[in-house]
């Protein structure tokens, strides 16, 4: 099995064993959101991963875990909060190491506002 199928089996094969919502980072191809739509039927969608110069991924999906959580707790939902976590992750690959390479509220992140 492909990567990209593999990736989204594991995301539907964790909905299905009732998981309520799941989301998979699959590194320079971006994410996969799994959750329940309407009816409870599941819903796998693909967040793509942003087109950056990418210096160093160190601390990348670190900062995509923290951003998601940011937004989850300011009331984005679920869809949206993984399409920011994914522009937090893309400015932070731009520079080298960790926590350096972490944006700041003033920065500009790539993808849009």
């Amino acid at each position: 099995m492909s990567g990209a199928r593999a990736e989204r089996a594991t995301v539907r094969g964790l909905l299905d064993a009732r998981v309520p919502s799941v989301v998979l980072t699959c590194g320079s191809d971006g994410a996969i959101v799994g959750m329940r739509g309407p009816g409870g039927v599941p819903v796998l969608e693909h967040v793509p991963a942003l087109p950056v110069h990418a210096v160093d991924t160190t601390g990348a999906g670190d900062a995509f875990v923290g951003a998601l959580g940011r937004a989850l707790v300011r009331g984005d939902d679920l869809l949206a909060a993984a399409r920011y976590a994914t522009r937090v992750a893309a400015f932070t690959v731009r520079s080298a190491g960790a926590q350096p390479s972490y944006p700041d509220a003033d920065d500009t992140l790539p993808g849009g506002d």
